[in-house]
């Protein structure tokens, strides 16, 4: 039944977190705190999860500090949520 799925979708939210984390710190070394809170929104898209854990990865590395590893994780959740609620209200 539904083992191979659940491996499946582990496997494709692993691939979207890792992704996403590799995104957030290479827009991070590129564009700067700007380049975490685009890159964050842009994953959010999918799943804020990704680009949450994409900040506490930054910041426990000390690349981002507090306030702004906050602020990204705001920035993803709202993104989200929005995407959400617009999903909803097109879907019905």
């Amino acid at each position: 039944g539904h083992g191979p799925l659940r491996v499946r979708e582990a496997l494709l939210v692993a691939l979207l977190l890792a992704g996403v984390t590799l995104a957030v710190g290479w827009l991070r070394e590129r564009f700067g705190t700007g380049g975490v809170m685009a890159g964050a929104a842009i994953g959010a898209l999918a799943d804020a999860h990704a680009s949450i854990a994409a900040a506490a990865s930054l910041h426990g590395g000390g690349a981002l500090a507090a306030p702004t590893a906050v602020l990204v994780v705001l920035v993803a959740v709202t993104t989200n949520a929005v995407t959400r609620s617009a999903t909803a209200v097109v879907a019905g």
